[in-house]
Parts: C-alpha cells; structure tokens; sequence
C-alpha cells in the first residue's frame, strides 16, 4: 500500500512501432512520508507532508502497461523539478544510472528542498510514463516559508526587532541589523537561502555559510520546550532564529552551537554562543562586505583611560561612516552603574553619541535587544570601567 496522502502516478499508454511495448503505468512511495509546515502563513505542522533533503526512500512500479517487462532492468528512473523561485528546470538529478522496478533514493540535493520533485520510472518515455510528485519539504522544515517572509520585511529597512533574546547572539545581532538596513536584498536572500537550502552565499564577498549535517537546529520546532523566546516574552521569529543560529553554528569551528531553551544563556549557551572581536571583524568584512574595518578592542582591561577622547573618538568615525560595534559590559552601561567585576558581555550598535561635560556624562542612542533607539545616559566612571572598545567597518 502506498503511504497515507500518496497518489499514485498513472499514465495513458502510448503505442510506439518498433520500441518495447510495454511501459511503466504507476508508481509507489514504500516508505512513509516525513512531517513539515504546510508553508501557508497559519503555522501548521502537516503530518507525513513531503520528503526531507538527506534521506532515503524506495519506490517501486506498481503497474506496467501490455504486461510485464521481459526485464525489470529495463526500468530507468529520474528525478526533475522546476525551482519555483527561478523557474529553472532541473532535468534528472539523480547522479547514477539506476534501474529495476524497486529503486532507493537518497535526496541530497539541496536546491530541490522547497519544490515539488516528479519522481519518474520509464522504459521508453521519460515524460509519459510513471510519475509521482511530492514535495521536498525546506531544510527549516517546521518553520513556515510565508511567515518567515512576512517577518523579513518587518526588519527589512530598519533592522527593527532583530532579538536574540536572552541568548548569547548579541554580536550575530549587530551584523544582522546593519545588514538588514544596508542591504536588504542580501539580507533576504542569506534568511531565505538558508531556509531552503541549509546554505547561502554572499552575493559581494562569495562568503558561503553552511549547516553541518547533524541536524541539530533545523529539527526544532516553535513548540518545543527548547525554542528560544525574545527579549519580551514571545517566541523568537523564525527570521531571527535562522539567521543568529545559523550563522553563530558556522562560525564555531568546534563545538555546535546549542540554543538551550527560552532562558538560554546557560553554560553551554553562553559557551557556544561567545563572539570574539575577531569574529566580529570576519563577519564585518565577509557578511556585510566592508573594506575598511577597524578592530579596536581590550579583552582584558576596559579602555578605561578617557571617556571623554573616546566618546570623541567614536562621534569622528560616525561622522567618517563607519558601522560601529561596542563591546560594553552592559551593567555599567544599561544602569549606570560599575559591576562588581567589569567583563566584556554584550555587542551593540551604536547610531549616535553626545557629550555632556558639564554632567560628565556620555548620552547613546544605540541598538541592543531588538530596539534601534535605546538610550542609555552613562557617568564618565561606569563608561570608563565598561568600555573595552569598538570594532567598526565602512
């Protein structure tokens, strides 16, 4: 029996002089079906909906036309589709030549995740014999394709509500809002690439960021106990969680990037998910393309000498064009007030700076959790002890 949902594909027999007259009619999917979002905007999850990009399924004939083969070898198989989002026609992926009335299929490609596949089986006729067409579900699988477009746009122009929450993603964080006001196009793309494919290239660098293939952020779910919330309670967009997540699992050359649950920030998150000024410097000059990035950054000691030069220091490169990271410890800066022990925990985005000498105060207009005009009113002390620099890129 076929699995639930599956129609069999059939075919009018076509009498061809001079060729095997028989010919494929239909064919079967054996295996079952995987389950995915059913990609209409409602979040739905619909059970045993398509096949999923690396695994193997077996088909087989279920009917022939003027009888039998007089050799099942004579059984050829395909696999086509057209790429919605191009138009391209693909013809034939399958790498090897396989034949017989019974085929295992391993789906590794991965521009065919989002399409429709026709799963052919023929003897003479490529086009008009057996066929079956399933859908290839995304590499995010569970995540909805329509809202995920939706939630694009919503920071498309703005960078507004890029939030990573309580997780350690603040640095992926600024890339992302700088990238999404700067060049939206690119930004779409990258969320939109990795959604589908698990893989997306750089248009300006050719900078190309990859899933590993253990699978182990593509198989959440926004209903499981482990999906992260925002910074105000809700669930993290899926916009948010492919990108932050994605990016932060590639870039860790060891150890996989582990999003553990709505509080995150434990050890293992916090561990997995630190971002070094270096890295930011690489994801300044392969993500967002900047030629001309200065990395200017302590990881000891805060640049505690003068708050005033530095706040000087960085009015001059806004006025220059630079893009600017500060690595703070966020205590000092988001209350005003020294941390018992001043370590560097927190990324933001800095969009204007003021000097208030007669207060001694340094005035901030910054980006941070998903708000593009936090500001935050800092004493020239707790600025000293919580400034450990900048990393900035034009």
């Amino acid at each position: 029996m076929a699995a639930p949902g599956v129609e069999f594909g059939t075919k009018t027999p076509i009498s061809r002089k001079g060729i095997e007259p028989t010919q494929v009619k239909s064919i079967k999917l054996i295996s079952d079906l995987d389950d995915g979002a059913a990609n209409d905007s409602t979040r739905t999850i619909k059970e045993k909906s398509g096949i999923v990009f690396g695994k193997t399924y077996t088909f087989k004939v279920d009917s022939y036309t003027n009888g039998d083969p007089k050799d099942v070898n004579l059984v050829k198989w395909a696999v086509s589709y057209t790429d919605r989002e191009t138009g391209k026609l693909y013809e034939n992926v399958l790498k090897d030549v396989s034949t017989g009335d019974e085929i295992n299929i391993t789906f590794n490609d991965a521009n065919g995740c989002g399409n429709n596949l026709e799963i052919k089986a023929y003897i003479n006729d490529v086009d008009n014999e057996g066929k079956l067409t399933l859908f290839k579900h995304n590499r995010f699988r569970f995540f909805d394709r329509k809202t995920l477009k939706t939630e694009i746009q919503q920071r498309i122009n703005t960078g507004k509500d890029i939030d990573q929450g309580q997780s350690s993603m603040c640095a992926i964080a600024l890339i992302g809002h700088f990238m999404a006001i700067q060049n939206p196009t690119e930004y779409e793309k990258v969320i939109l690439d990795l959604h589908r494919k698990g893989e997306a290239i750089i248009t300006s660098t050719q900078y190309k960021i990859k899933l590993d293939s253990d699978d182990h952020l593509i198989e959440m779910k926004d209903s499981d106990v482990k999906y992260p919330k925002n910074s105000y309670g809700g669930k993290m967009s899926y916009a948010d969680y492919i990108y932050l997540f994605s990016i932060k699992d590639f870039l860790n050359g060891i150890f996989d990037y582990d999003p553990d649950g709505p509080g995150a920030g434990g050890f293992v998150e916090g561990g997995t998910g630190l971002t070094f000024p270096n890295e930011v410097e690489k994801m300044m000059k392969n993500i967002l393309g900047y030629k001309d990035v200065k990395n200017e950054t302590n990881l000891i000691t805060s640049k505690w000498a003068n708050a005033k030069d530095s706040a000087n220091e960085l009015s001059q490169l806004l006025a220059d064009g630079y893009s600017i990271g500060l690595l703070i410890t966020a205590e000092n800066f988001q209350h005003n007030n020294k941390a018992t022990f001043s370590i560097p925990n927190h990324w933001v985005g800095l969009k204007t700076i003021t000097i208030d000498e007669q207060g001694g105060k340094i005035i901030l207009t910054l980006f941070t959790w998903g708000d593009i005009n936090k500001v935050w009113t800092v004493l020239y002390d707790p600025f000293e002890d919580g400034y450990f620099g900048f990393v900035a890129g034009k």
